[in-house]
């Protein structure tokens, strides 16, 4: 076998009620076999899901390997295992209970074929209303998204570590959206930079996407939906009372010191700022408001951790564009004051009053 350009990787747990809906959609790619390669990973799954992906490696035996782990790595470890494996020039991600369209990857690799970007961008879209079990969809709706003539290629200068916030991505356009899955890589980012996932924890991709933008010059985004995402209900992000949710906050920590480590904090320490402050601290504490019934002992650690780093995050412009709610929970921050769990749970009671009156 020829070396492969893309290589697929599909972390699978728990999903054989998925799984072969996602390999489908795979495995009828109009591009040439010869070009790209399926790693799937099967994380300590409880289920048949192992013994689905031994079937659908049986059937494409030049194309599937499967890897198997008695103890669950979550996402960000069977990512890293499908990456050690991986032998294409570009990786893909695609989560087990999701699918794509099957002209995805010939499309890539016409992009590929004309510029070796670090990074291509493809646009998704929930299709929740869709059952699982329906892999009819794949063949009905999968082959009429055909290449719109009136679609848009955007060619995206991107940053370096010296202009690093000098980027936006375009507008989505098309009302498709970007989730973690919409990114492919050159795996040299990963390998050249000793780049991995965070193991064992949750909002692993927030990490991964944050540290390895460092190193992505251009980027090519496809503005043409071609991801389908199938959220779980039941998944990590969306259970409530757990403890993972706070894994966001060692995530955003954990970004900071390699920020810390590599040099770009004392270079963008003020267009740090702000985004530390809502992935850190608003968006955990809407998490936390929303999804918990009895709020972890946090807050004060919060807040002194935002002291630590950005003590002058008062000034920021950003400070005074948010919503009435979010105003509130900055004043809270910025008078210091330490926070019982009784007293954020009194908070928490208004925050949701609020939500449900502005509905």
């Amino acid at each position: 076998m020829n070396q492969p350009l893309i290589s697929v990787i599909v972390p699978c747990f728990n999903v054989e009620k998925q799984i072969d809906r996602c390999l489908k959609s795979l495995t009828e790619q109009t591009l040439d076999k010869s070009f790209y390669e399926i790693i799937a990973i099967n994380d300590a799954s409880e289920d048949k899901t192992f013994d689905k992906l031994v079937e659908w490696e049986k059937k494409f035996p030049s194309l599937i390997s499967v890897i198997t782990y008695d103890e669950n790595q979550r996402q960000g470890g069977a990512r890293n295992q499908g990456i050690a494996i991986a032998k294409g020039e570009y990786l893909a991600f695609v989560d087990s209970d999701d699918f794509v369209n099957i002209h995805l990857y010939q499309e890539v690799k016409n992009i590929i074929d004309k510029h070796r970007y670090d990074e291509i961008l493809i646009k998704g879209t929930n299709v929740n209303h869709i059952k699982s079990e329906d892999i009819s969809f794949i063949e009905k709706s999968m082959k009429t998204l055909e290449h719109s003539k009136t679609r848009q290629d955007l060619a995206v200068e991107h940053k370096r570590i010296e202009n690093f916030f000098d980027y936006h991505l375009p507008s989505y356009g098309n009302n498709g959206n970007l989730f973690f899955t919409s990114h492919i890589f050159k795996r040299a980012l990963f390998t050249d930079n000793d780049i991995a996932f965070p193991v064992k924890c949750a909002y692993e991709d927030n990490y991964l996407t944050k540290v390895i933008s460092l190193y992505i010059k251009d980027t090519y985004l496809i503005d043409e939906i071609f991801y389908f995402y199938c959220e779980n209900l039941s998944s990590t992000v969306n259970s409530n009372n757990a403890s993972h949710h706070l894994d966001r906050l060692d995530i955003e920590l954990a970004v900071l010191e390699y920020y810390k480590l590599v040099g770009a904090f004392s270079l963008f320490k003020k267009e740090l700022e702000w985004p530390f402050i809502e992935f850190f601290y608003l968006n955990t504490l809407y998490i936390l408001f929303t999804k918990f019934d009895k709020l972890p002992d946090i807050y004060n650690f919060m807040r002194d951790e935002v002291y630590k780093n950005f003590p002058d995050f008062a000034k920021n412009e950003n400070f005074n564009k948010v919503s009435k709610r979010q105003k509130l929970l900055l004043e809270l921050l910025k008078s210091k004051v330490d926070v019982t769990p009784e007293e954020l749970q009194k908070i928490q009671i208004a925050y949701l009053k609020s939500i449900i009156n502005s509905k």
